[in-house]
């Protein structure tokens, strides 16, 4: 969350599911709109509907970002905008390993696309066309899901020394 806020972007919209309670009071003193998806059991997708529900009429596109990558910085959020800018209607999402994935910045032509999503899918298809412009994003393959994970990122130095596993 802190790395959206402080890369400026605005509305930062975070979307709980299992696990809620605890999750919410880590952040609940940031600058967010906390959603709580009562639907979480569907997936991934429907946590993008609803991040996406209500979104600003002005908003020229969305940026798409996951909880559990601790080398996510503010400095790799704003690479994403500025190559936005310089291309307002390409997809900009980053490589690392042998993936694209998240982050990405969907431009508002892709809401549709975002909003037709079902089940426990991201938005991987949208990131695979010739026009999605790459970022590179070192140490973007390392996400928490488990307490060996959090250990790994702790030894590697990556994310911050209070991460924790809620849920």
């Amino acid at each position: 969350v802190k790395p959206a806020i402080d890369a400026g972007f605005r509305p930062v919209r975070v979307v709980l599911g299992a696990a809620w309670e605890e999750s919410k009071k880590a952040i609940q003193d940031l600058p967010v709109e906390i959603r709580l998806n009562g639907g979480w059991k569907e997936g991934m997708a429907s946590s993008i509907r609803l991040g996406l529900d209500a979104l600003p009429p002005d908003a020229e596109a969305v940026l798409l970002l996951a909880c559990d990558q601790p080398a996510l910085d503010a400095k790799l959020l704003r690479s994403l905008l500025d190559a936005h800018r310089q291309d307002a209607e390409a997809v900009v999402a980053c490589t690392y390993g042998d993936t694209r994935g998240i982050p990405a910045l969907n431009p508002r032509r892709c809401l549709p696309d975002l909003l037709a999503l079902r089940g426990d899918r991201g938005a991987e298809a949208l990131l695979q066309g010739p026009d999605v412009r790459l970022e590179p994003f070192p140490g973007g393959e390392l996400d928490i899901d488990t307490p060996e994970d959090l250990e790994t990122a702790r030894s590697l130095g990556i994310g911050p020394a209070t991460a924790r596993i809620v849920g």
